[in-house]
């Protein structure tokens, strides 16, 4: 090769790079959101009724699975990559939970821990607008005290679940139940 033409490869290695990166940078973000789900961020709830009760949330790429065991409502796994864990990996699991303090919520009264005691009673599924997302609330039953809960799961597509308990007591000894929320708020807050 001439001593002519390699320079002429040179200049224009030297045009062509910046101008193919260039390129590559006003199309990159536009191929990126092409690729990208138009349904938007995912969220939901899949309930299993058959053997013990459970519910499997997603939002976004975070999954969460839960079952009631044994009276405990407790997790069988949580994941981060989207990945759903099939029901066969999970099987052997049961036997190695009891002890194990993988309970997803704690509560006890007058100083008896409630764990082991709930029953399934139901499960709610509301659709929320303003943020779009899901509202899954599961009802929970003690055999032990007149205690139920609700258990609030609450969606948007990302990988954040906002979660909080509703306590209610069914029957109160003491009269009616207004007066156990101003009993327990006096002893509470004094």
């Amino acid at each position: 090769m001439s001593v002519e033409r390699l320079q002429r490869n040179r200049v224009k290695q030297r045009i062509c790079s910046p101008t193919l990166l260039a390129l590559l940078a006003i199309c990159f973000p536009a191929l990126h959101a092409w690729s990208q789900s138009p349904q938007g961020p995912v969220s939901g709830a899949f309930v299993r009724s058959e053997g013990a009760p459970g519910v499997r949330f997603t939002s976004g790429l975070m999954v969460c699975d839960e079952e009631l065991f044994a009276g405990r409502w407790v997790n069988r796994y949580w994941t981060s990559t989207g990945q759903i864990k099939p029901e066969i990996h999970l099987q052997d699991q049961s036997e190695a939970r009891p002890g194990l303090p993988n309970d997803a919520f704690q509560l006890g009264i007058e100083g008896q821990n409630l764990a082991g005691t709930w029953k399934w009673v139901g499960i709610e599924q509301k659709h929320l607008t303003n943020p779009d997302g899901q509202l899954v609330t599961i009802e929970l039953e003690s055999t032990a005290r007149p205690i139920t809960v609700k258990l609030n799961t609450e969606m948007h597509g990302n990988p954040v679940m906002v979660r909080w308990l509703n306590v209610s007591v069914l029957f109160w000894p003491y009269g009616h139940e207004s007066c156990a929320r101003r009993c327990f708020d006096r002893e509470r807050y004094g």
